[in-house]
Order: C-alpha cells, then sequence, then structure tokens
C-alpha cells in the first residue's frame, strides 16, 4: 500500500514538474526577424526565436507582409521552447519584391500569457534609393501639385473631420459641389447655404484648388429644353460671380452617363 502511494506521489510530481515550469510571458526570449533575398526566392522572411530564460514557454506568433504580396490572412503558428533552445521558421512570397522602387514593411507579433511583443523590419527593393520623396507635406505647404481628392462635403461629409485628413495628405485638388436644388429657389432665386460656403472657405484657407461641379436637375419633365438652358445658364453665372477666386476649376454637369440619362429628358 505505502509503495503504491510513493509511485503516485512521484507521478504526480513528475507531471507537475512537465506542465508547471511552462512560463507565461516574453522575458528571455530572443525574437530575430530578417529578410530572405536569393536567387532561388523571389523575397521572404526568416523569424528566430531563442529561450534565454530559465524555464519552458509557449506562445503564438502572427506576421503580417504588405497587401502587394498577395498574403491575406495573416500567418499565424503556436509554438513551446524549452529553456535554452531555439527555433526558425521561414515564409517566401512569389509576389514579394516585384516592384524594386518599393520599400516593404513586415511585422511580427510574438505573444504569450498577457504580454506581448512586436518587430518589424523594411525591406528595400534594389531601386528604392532612387527615391525620395521627402518629408510629408501638407496641402498648405505644396505649392503646385496635380494630385486630388474627391470629396463630398455637399452630401452632408463633415468637412471639419474630413479637410484636415485631406490636408495632411498633401493633396493639392479636391472635387465636390452643392445640389443645385439647394442653391435655387422655388422662385428662381439663388442663394448659396451657409453650410456650402463654410467648406468652400475652407478649402481656400488650406490652400486647396477647388473643382467645383455645376449640375441641374429639370424639375418639371415638361420644361422646354430653351428655358432649362436659360435657367442653367444664369445659375452658372451667378456661381461664377459669387465665388470668383474661390474656384479653380468649373466642371459643367456631373458624370453626363448618368445626370443627363436620369435629370434631364432627352438630354
Amino acid at each position: 500500500m505505502r509503495v503504491s502511494k510513493v509511485i503516485i506521489l512521484l507521478l504526480v510530481a513528475v507531471f507537475c514538474l512537465a506542465s508547471c515550469a511552462l512560463a507565461d510571458g516574453l522575458d528571455g526570449v530572443n525574437i530575430v526577424l530578417k529578410p530572405v533575398i536569393g536567387k532561388d526566392v523571389a523575397g521572404g522572411v526568416e523569424l528566430s526565436l531563442t529561450n534565454r530564460g530559465t524555464e519552458a514557454m509557449r506562445g503564438e506568433v502572427v506576421l503580417n507582409v504588405p497587401r502587394q504580396w498577395g498574403a491575406r490572412p495573416a500567418r499565424f503558428f503556436a509554438f513551446e521552447l524549452a529553456p535554452g533552445k531555439g527555433l526558425k521558421k521561414s515564409w517566401s512570397f512569389a509576389n514579394a519584391l516585384k516592384n524594386p522602387y518599393n520599400k516593404y514593411t513586415v511585422k511580427v507579433r510574438v505573444s504569450s500569457g498577457g504580454s506581448a511583443v512586436e518587430k518589424q523590419i523594411v525591406i528595400n527593393g534594389s531601386k528604392s534609393g532612387s527615391v525620395n520623396l521627402g518629408e510629408p507635406r501638407s496641402s498648405r505647404d505644396i505649392p503646385s501639385s496635380t494630385m486630388g481628392t474627391q470629396t463630398h462635403y455637399g452630401q452632408n461629409w463633415d468637412y471639419k473631420a474630413v479637410a484636415p485628413l485631406v490636408e495632411k495628405a498633401g493633396f493639392k485638388w479636391i472635387r465636390d459641389a452643392e445640389h443645385s436644388d439647394h442653391i435655387i429657389g422655388e422662385d428662381g432665386g439663388f442663394e448659396i447655404p451657409a453650410k456650402a460656403q463654410a467648406w468652400i472657405d475652407d478649402a481656400a484657407v488650406r490652400k486647396m484648388n477647388l473643382i467645383y461641379i455645376l449640375d441641374l436637375k429639370q424639375r418639371d419633365p415638361n420644361e422646354k429644353f430653351e428655358a432649362l438652358v436659360k435657367r442653367y445658364v444664369d445659375y452658372c453665372a451667378f456661381m461664377a460671380k459669387t465665388l470668383k477666386g474661390k474656384v479653380a476649376v468649373w466642371e459643367l454637369w456631373n458624370e453626363p452617363h448618368n445626370n443627363f440619362r436620369k435629370h434631364i429628358k432627352n438630354g
């Protein structure tokens, strides 16, 4: 009886040594992430993990590579390392480094228990050194550029939230408009709403060039085309006079394949 109790106690002790010695946390683990580029490899990365602690450890690894490499979702695996032991894992990607002018960022996240460590490397294309875009500049700091973006302030986007992002990105042009129905009254008079004037003025302050769309809806399907043309001409004249100096380019109509057919009979 005593012998069986001793054997059971020994088994329990051995089980505890094997399981309880696994440590949660990343103290003592060495993480190395490096690029792998060779004649037989289009492009890839190699991860090395080494447990320099005194206890075994387990955890998880998540690898994120650029979207252009065609690798979605992120690579994932679990690991377990005894003290003094290490592991290496490599990944190669057929679409990696296809653009020699690009710089690609690869990130790895190693987690164990409640802690995590992130590492990243930048893999430079063979000709990336010839590309120098300089420090990021806002639209106020750029004297001239052909780069721009479509905004929809006239469709109730909050320009106070969006405009700072557009400015920070360095876009020099925006394209937008207030619907003509909001400007042309039922009596045929013209007035720019305060909310439209606000985002137009804001674009000017931020040194952004505005492409303004002059649309017009045919309110009455029986309206004569000549009358519609006169109303449009009057509307254009009012807008050009009122917003003089605030608009860089006037765009006549909007999406003719769409608006003409929907809003102008025989347009």
